[in-house]
């Protein structure tokens, strides 16, 4: 299975996976970005997390806004929902591949992923 994360990661899939997630596409696009991302990450693949870390790092601070902007939208989105019956089916689906993304990213103990989550939490606030 590494085998083949890792050769899917070094085509730009993970790349791919995460220009989708933050371009605001519609649902089923922006779940199927996020599924493909949690089986790249299964089974904490440290190569693959590491690969996605410096991608993220060196994109430009408006496009890694956008995508942290896109994982912290689907929360707020559903905390604000939790309450409604209502709370669409896709909007869960959704919750859960974030979470499980969140999750991945940082799995093994990833304090390199870790810190750099940490720090974009603190910069937001200044």
């Amino acid at each position: 299975m590494a085998v083949v994360q890792e050769a899917i990661c070094d085509a730009g899939g993970a790349q791919l996976a995460i220009k989708l997630m933050k371009s605001g596409q519609r649902i089923e696009i922006t779940q199927q970005a996020m599924e493909l991302m949690n089986m790249l990450l299964k089974f904490g693949n440290q190569r693959v997390q590491m690969n996605i870390l410096e991608f993220l790092k060196s994109l430009p601070s408006d496009e890694l806004s956008h995508y942290l902007i896109f994982l912290k939208r689907v929360l707020e989105d559903f905390y604000k929902n939790e309450l409604d019956d209502a709370v669409r089916s896709d909007q869960k689906v959704t919750l859960i591949q974030v979470l499980k993304l969140l999750s991945s990213q940082c799995q093994n103990c990833n304090t390199a992923f870790q810190d750099f989550m940490r720090l974009q939490v603190d910069s937001e606030k200044k």
